[in-house]
């Protein structure tokens, strides 16, 4: 059995290393990775892309405050680009990775050498994961330093030592300052203390994790009406969000979320199965690893402003302690139980791996792009210096070197919202009032302003076509 799960870990590893180059840009990676840019050059977390909106060009008070950090030292180290940035998730991801195999060989002595086979095999496949290794976005990071937190619970909770009580809650601290959902971790280390009985230990690690978490607001110091005026121009959140009753509201729907597309859905259902399992076959993780998986399931419900499934990358890797553990008991015991459960685990297994297996392959081998090459080759059609309207990712590698402004500002600044598109008409006074010189329109944009039959020399107002690229993106320039 351990041969078997080494050949497929080993093939998966390969499949994620095909995956690495060139995957396609996600919207928020620009908008992050502008912000590592400037806080390293300049020190203070702030967007020239979104200069008018929210008062960003001052000062962003509101995001992932130490992911931003750790983005700025890459980029300070490492140069300016993409690859530095992404290659801090995929750290993120091999140290979660790490930490699955160490906490299942610590524990599960029943056959730890398959159980942390399967757990890495588990946390791998799941597409959401498996895809969001190679992104500049803080969950992978965030799930990694939780799972830290709760390694380090779990060490305290088997020797009785503070330290690493104390290391824990420090942890967990952190994990809130690199996205506000750690704030999970610092609550499910608190319920799993008091259900051991720790009420001493709890309330220091409570304490310890509050402080941490309370260094959010180290800049806000001062500033608290722009942090007030950024709150209510968050684009992810609306009139419900601020709600006494939102926090109740958004949980009763977090079946949106763990339900929401094949991408987490099998990943889900391979999860509820193996805690249903472990539950009734396995009572000595109730306190612990399930007690967790719970409480953070739960928190991530109340606290998370919106069902998108990314956000549960946060939970993955407990996922995956829980499913090697009860997947290694059922198959050292499986002709001890019903029939019907060996069944149901072989089909919620074969249904998990062979959709992970295919879209994980689609990943991997479909939808690249170069962007830093292609933004170089739009480059050289417009002169240095000049203020462009583009699509945010124009930032890899051409910050520095253009004025760059962001169509996803121009269409919060015009609507209040980024998901309606401006018209012509709209698009022009926003270029006229930004004296912009240079539009650059991706295949979206270009869509939504029906320039799809444009061709170089079309007109749009004062602009004049001169490019349109096999690739849908059309380069315009003020005559």
């Amino acid at each position: 059995m351990t041969t078997v799960l080494s050949l497929v870990l080993l093939i998966w590893l390969a499949l994620l290393a095909v995956s690495i180059p060139h995957q396609r840009m996600h919207g928020d990676e620009a908008w992050l990775g502008e912000q590592a840019y400037l806080l390293a050059h300049d020190g203070i977390i702030r967007s020239d892309m979104f200069r008018g909106y929210a008062m960003q060009e001052q000062h962003i008070l509101i995001t992932h405050k130490l992911f931003i950090v750790f983005g700025a030292v890459a980029t300070a180290f490492c140069g300016w680009g993409i690859t530095p940035l992404r290659a801090l998730s995929l750290l993120s991801g091999l140290i979660a990775f790490l930490l699955v195999a160490h906490e299942l060989r610590r524990h599960d002595s029943e056959s730890p050498q398959i159980s942390w086979r399967i757990g890495i095999l588990a946390l791998l496949a799941m597409p959401l994961f498996f895809k969001f290794t190679n992104l500049y976005r803080p969950e992978v990071m965030l799930a990694a330093f939780g799972l830290a937190s709760y390694v380090l619970l779990s060490r305290h909770l088997s020797t009785k030592k503070t330290v690493p009580l104390l290391a824990s809650a420090i942890v967990a601290g952190l994990a809130v300052l690199v996205h506000i959902n750690g704030v999970m971790y610092v609550i499910a280390g608190v319920i799993v203390l008091i259900l051991h009985r720790r009420f001493r230990d709890a309330g220091i690690f409570a304490a310890i994790g509050i402080a941490i978490s309370l260094l959010y607001f180290v800049d806000v110091l001062g500033q608290w009406d722009l942090l007030h005026f950024q709150l209510l121009h968050v684009p992810s959140l609306t009139t419900e969000d601020f709600r006494w009753d939102a926090p109740f509201c958004r949980l009763v729907n977090e079946h949106k979320r763990l339900f929401r597309k094949p991408e987490i859905i099998f990943s889900t259902v391979l999860f509820v199965t193996s805690f249903a399992y472990a539950w009734a076959r396995q009572p000595h993780l109730r306190r612990s690893i399930l007690a967790y998986c719970v409480t953070i399931v739960l928190v991530l419900g109340a606290v998370g402003q919106a069902k998108t499934t990314p956000y549960a990358i946060a939970l993955f890797p407990f996922f995956a302690i829980v499913i090697a553990r009860a997947t290694t008991h059922w198959w050292s015991s499986h002709a001890r139980v019903p029939r019907w459960v060996t069944v149901i685990a072989i089909v919620v297994w074969t249904a998990f791996l062979i959709h992970s297996a295919a879209a994980d392959s689609l990943i991997a081998f479909t939808g690249k792009e170069n962007v830093a090459q292609r933004n170089q080759q739009i480059a050289g059609l417009i002169p240095k210096g000049s203020r462009v309207l583009a699509p945010m990712e124009f930032v890899f590698n051409e910050i520095g070197q253009y004025d760059i402004r962001a169509m996803m500002a121009a269409e919060l600044l015009t609507h209040g919202k980024s998901d309606e598109p401006l018209t012509r008409g709209q698009l022009l006074s926003v270029t006229d009032r930004w004296h912009i010189d240079a539009i650059i329109l991706d295949r979206k944009h270009r869509d939504q302003l029906h320039l799809q039959d444009s061709s170089v020399g079309y007109e749009l107002g004062d602009f004049r076509a001169v490019a349109v690229r096999d690739d849908g993106y059309v380069v315009l320039r003020r005559e």
